[in-house]
């Protein structure tokens, strides 16, 4: 099943506040699966959700779950004044709304699973390391968050506009120049002051657009603040033929599929002690 163009803020009619939802198909009776929310690159200022439909599609059958294609609003040159930070408020928005409508479309509100590419790694890791975007509108939404996944992610615009300077064109058009914004923005200049969910950065060898050490250091500040953090590069691809691949459909699928192993695992030791008393 596959539906289009849900919008997730209330009378909205921009289709960049808006998502697609794909739910399994063949599910067995009563069973709900988790949902995977997929939030695309593009330098916050390209991408669309329709983009990344057969990607969806194959991760939903992989891992056995309901997906969201996500859509935001972009800072382009048509759009000038959309700017840090609209682009996480909206995604933040969409979260709810996947949270709120859990009944109507048969999935678990209670595992929620975060996946972005590029800039979308960037809005992924703002939310869980940035609590107050989705406090807004309920502080459990948070804790509903299972795992995220960062594919050829930028973490750090500071590093990044150190490191590529003509970036600063497509970094201004979202943030602004105040450099002191692309730090506070910055998930890697970021202290949790709240739980963070496992992670799985992947990064691939062959990616012109963002360099391997980039995620590295964001690797070794996600490992202080939770059990799991897996770094993959392994996997093959540019910064942005790396979707296309189908080893990484199997490598995030492999991911969620481990995490609802040990749910389900940690609920049949806590039903088992429950039986004993």
């Amino acid at each position: 099943m596959h539906e289009e163009d849900l919008f997730y803020i209330e009378k909205s009619t921009n289709t960049q506040q808006a998502l697609d939802l794909i739910l399994p198909l063949n599910l067995s009776p009563g069973y709900h699966p988790p949902i995977l929310i997929f939030v695309h690159g593009g330098a916050w200022r390209t991408g669309d959700k329709s983009e990344f439909l057969a990607f969806g599609k194959e991760l939903s059958q992989k891992a056995n779950v309901a997906v969201a294609l996500v859509n935001y609003r972009l800072s382009t040159e048509a759009t000038p004044e959309i700017k840090h930070p609209n682009h996480i408020e909206d995604v933040a928005a969409a979260v709810f709304w996947v949270y709120q409508h859990s009944k109507k479309y048969n999935y678990r509100r209670d595992r929620i699973y975060l996946v972005g590419h590029s800039a979308g790694a960037f809005l992924a890791s703002q939310l869980v390391f940035m609590p107050e975007y989705l406090d807004r509108y309920n502080p459990s939404v948070r804790d509903q968050i299972r795992g995220v996944v960062g594919i050829e992610g930028i973490y750090d615009l500071v590093d990044l506009v150190e490191t590529w300077p003509s970036y600063i064109d497509f970094v201004s058009g979202a943030f602004g120049l105040n450099e002191t914004i692309y730090k506070t923005a910055s998930p890697q200049h970021c202290t949790p002051t709240v739980n963070i969910p496992p992670y799985l950065i992947i990064h691939s060898r062959n990616d012109e657009l963002v360099h391997l050490a980039h995620s590295e250091k964001f690797v070794s500040h996600v490992q202080k603040f939770t059990l799991v953090c897996d770094f993959d590069t392994s996997l093959t691809g540019t910064h942005d033929g790396i979707l296309g691949t189908n080893s990484l459909v199997d490598r995030i699928a492999d991911f969620v599929i481990m995490l609802e192993s040990k749910e389900l695992d940690h609920c049949r030791i806590s039903n088992k002690v429950v039986d004993e008393i």
